[in-house]
């Protein structure tokens, strides 16, 4: 891993730039809890998938590059809950630099061109990712018992607010 190399997103559209990216980022994941925190088995665990068919297609994919190198991958999706971002991973050599929290920074602010709101679903096991998303400002909208799931919201205004006052050092009990 070489630091002197600059990082920077890119956001991708195309189908099977998608599916390329999305098998990639599944080679991160390497034990059967980090695969149900990450995509709650909605599909085999270790299995490259050969097309969307089955699973959610998502509108786009938020990767962080490090020259040419993906090390982080997000989805953006729409569906009854609105939009929502699902599937946030890092490659395991770049985690514990902040690149989880600078990956859903631009997420937000993509997904932000679309909605005032962005939902996302979180294991209610994933300690790590429950800090990230109160650090942001999401609040809980629903819980879905059955599967473990928590349903998230943070509204533009909640982010804004939670910007600013990490810019001053404020640490703010959601």
């Amino acid at each position: 891993m070489s630091t002197s190399i600059p990082f920077c997103f890119e956001t991708v559209r195309d189908e099977a730039a998608m599916l390329k990216h999305l098998n990639r980022a599944m080679g991160w994941i390497s034990s059967g809890q980090e695969h149900r925190f990450w995509c709650s088995n909605e599909f085999p665990h270790g299995k490259a998938l050969a097309s969307f068919d089955g699973i959610a297609r998502p509108l786009e994919v938020y990767l962080l590059k490090q020259g040419e190198h993906a090390v982080g991958y997000f989805e953006l999706h729409r569906n009854q809950y609105g939009w929502v971002l699902a599937r946030h991973a890092v490659e395991p050599e770049y985690r514990k630099q902040g690149l989880a929290t600078q990956l859903m920074n631009y997420s937000i602010r993509q997904l932000f061109q679309y909605s005032d709101a962005a939902t996302l679903f979180r294991d209610e096991e994933n300690a790590a990712a429950a800090r990230l998303h109160t650090n942001f400002g999401f609040q809980e909208i629903a819980r879905f018992s059955q599967c473990k799931l928590i349903c998230l919201r943070l509204h533009r205004s909640a982010y804004l607010k939670a910007k600013q006052a990490q810019s001053v050092g404020i640490k703010l009990d959601f």
